[in-house]
């Protein structure tokens, strides 16, 4: 990868030093979020001066938005497992018996996987006054495949361009995306 271009969203390229193209962020992608609309981000962890030595949250940005400027700390990435549980997949972590949809992937630096599961409302939380579910972050390792179905399936990420005007590539009135 050469200094400019935009990343691809994969996990290989965790530990990269980026820049958002917009915003002007540079930090290192200390994480990958695939979202089950096909959406790929990194979290940018900036880095922390030595005078004010605070850690700053990282942001989620676009993939298709981020500039390579180095291999950062790429060397150190632990290479995540082949994971075989489908985006919009029905799930159930076998400790705690929460059954749901696989809505979001995580992949970190250090290898870990977890996916974020949402839960059916009941009808005993309906009667309680819920409207929705805090959605359940949890290890791979723990979800047993119920159901291997997708909602969607992933797009590829494609670079932003003058052309597009936007990262996902819905663009602007003269895309053929665009509709009035």
């Amino acid at each position: 990868m050469k200094v400019g271009d935009f990343l691809t969203g994969s996990d290989t390229e965790l530990g990269y030093e980026v820049e958002d193209a917009i915003s002007g962020v540079r930090g290192t992608a200390s994480s990958m979020v695939v979202f089950h609309d096909g959406n790929i981000q990194f979290a940018v962890q900036p880095k922390t001066t030595p005078e004010k030595n605070e850690m700053h949250d990282g942001w989620n940005i676009d993939a298709a938005q981020l500039k390579f400027l180095s291999e950062g700390v790429n060397s150190l990435r632990v290479q995540a497992p082949v994971v075989d549980i489908a985006l919009g997949g029905l799930v159930k972590d076998k400790f705690t018996d929460i059954e749901g949809i696989a809505t979001r992937k995580v992949v970190f630096l250090n290898g870990c996987v977890y996916y974020s599961i949402a839960r059916k409302i009941t009808q005993e939380m309906k009667d309680k006054g819920a409207k929705e579910t805090t959605p359940h972050f949890v290890n791979w390792t723990q979800l047993v495949k119920l159901e291997p179905r997708t909602l969607l399936a992933p797009k590829e990420v494609k670079p932003a361009s003058k052309a597009q005007g936007t990262a996902r590539g819905v663009g602007g009135p003269s895309s053929p995306a665009y509709k009035r």
